[in-house]
């Protein structure tokens, strides 16, 4: 398979995933006119880092699969990066003081089955989206 040039890559992953956390970033309180919390500096600044990180690390490997499906705010102040990929989908959750949360949904013949943990590891997070853009 080929791949696009790192910085041709950068633009059609990053240039939008950057536009959106600007646009989350201004966000104000009760956003969703339920009381929701603005995003977190922190958590713009983890979700940033997570994606490039995910580029640089899979990109070479898996070209735009590793753009996420989206990019939300999350009521507490904190923000969701959500992959999806043949077999599974994987919702990442960057928390307002920038703790990494998932849920991992995965299609299997018997049906789909769920799995989530707290307070996960960049690494542990990193090696989810690589198995879910891997397929």
């Amino acid at each position: 398979m080929k791949h696009k040039s790192g910085r041709l890559l950068f633009a059609e992953v990053m240039e939008p995933v950057l536009a959106r956390l600007a646009e989350l970033q201004a966000l104000e309180t009760d956003w969703d006119t339920y009381g929701a919390l603005p995003l977190t500096s922190t958590a713009l600044s983890r979700a940033d880092v997570m994606m490039r990180t995910v580029l640089n690390l899979y990109g070479g490997t898996f070209g735009d699969r590793v753009a996420p499906y989206s990019v939300m705010p999350i009521v507490d102040g904190g923000v969701a990066i959500e992959w999806r990929g043949p077999n599974a989908d994987l919702n990442l959750d960057i928390g307002p003081s920038g703790a990494l949360s998932y849920l991992l949904i995965v299609r299997g013949e018997e049906g789909r089955t769920f799995e989530e943990e707290y307070d996960v590891s960049d690494q542990h997070a990193l090696d989810l989206v690589r198995r879910v853009i891997g397929g």
